[in-house]
């Protein structure tokens, strides 16, 4: 008997779903995220840091394209680290190469677990975003979003443009392109995991957050996807990736999905930083919504 598809046990299936066994010290990613987010801070000069709602975590940091002659659309970073790790903070770095390409760039702060929910962070990032919608005059933005997700933050992207499309009544938000990078976007196996001794998470909630299983929910055109993942990192973020893109074809979105070769679940980001990557290329043009 197996625990989870082909996996006998929680031990295996541990090791599905552990993307630092494929780098030989996180950590070094994890220092490297923080420190170049706040060289680019220190460059820039340019940081909002705006609360969006009351909770401590309910905050952003806004990068306006500098001189810009008229409002520009903004990408939305939403960050990863399991849904119990990480922060806003760490995650500045991609900003100036998005300001050069005439994009805002917002570092989404969101809660954490264990006092937050994945469910919980759904809400908190489509709060995030209405709020920003209904100031964009004041902030000088224009009123279109462009999603980014990385590892539990793709699934967070997800979920929140799933959401946005489910109820029919609701106003749907003017969100550009959705980008998910090495994202989770079932969660029912993380649920079984070492993940979730932080998460906490029931089978139910597990369902209801997971992404591939909304997708049939929706009731409105949904934007332009990007599913992006790492040629070096387990195998399990690949199929969840292709299982996701092939739900959302079904629904007739339109939809890429790609394997970032020589990268792995956390350099495939950093590469967001350099204007000579071909993956920040390949990310902007998604964004224009030319092909990449």
């Amino acid at each position: 008997m197996t625990l989870y598809r082909q996996f006998l046990d929680r031990a295996a299936l541990d090791q599905a779903y552990s993307p630092s066994r494929f780098v030989p010290d996180v950590s070094w990613y994890l220092r490297e995220y923080e420190s170049r987010s706040a060289a680019i801070r220190d460059a820039l000069g340019s940081r909002q840091t705006l609360h969006y709602g009351a909770h401590p975590a309910e905050r952003l940091d806004l990068f306006l394209v500098p001189g810009a002659l008229e409002p520009c659309d903004t990408v939305v970073f939403i960050h990863g680290g399991y849904w119990q790790d990480l922060s806003k903070d760490h995650h500045s770095f991609p900003a100036r190469a998005f300001n050069a390409a005439g994009l805002n760039f917002v570092a989404l702060g969101y809660g954490l677990a264990p006092a937050l929910k994945p469910a919980d962070m759904v809400r908190q990032c489509r709060a995030a975003l209405h709020w920003l919608l209904s100031r964009s005059e004041a902030l000088e933005i224009a009123p279109r979003l462009h999603l980014i997700g990385h590892s539990a933050g793709g699934q967070l992207a997800a979920m929140v443009a799933l959401e946005d499309r489910r109820l029919a009544s609701q106003s749907a938000l003017p969100i550009g392109s959705v980008t998910t990078i090495s994202g989770v976007f079932d969660l029912r196996p993380i649920a079984l995991t070492y993940v979730n001794d932080v998460l906490r998470m029931s089978d139910e909630e597990a369902l209801l957050a997971s992404p591939v299983l909304r997708v049939d929910l929706v009731q409105g055109e949904l934007p332009r996807f990007w599913v992006a993942y790492a040629e070096r990192e387990p195998a399990e973020f690949a199929r969840q990736s292709l299982e996701f893109a092939d739900a959302l074809r079904l629904k007739g979105a339109e939809v890429a999905v790609s394997c970032i070769s020589g990268r792995n679940h956390f350099d495939i980001v950093l590469d967001l930083a350099d204007p000579g990557s071909a993956f920040l290329q390949a990310t902007l043009s998604h964004i224009a919504g030319r092909d990449r």
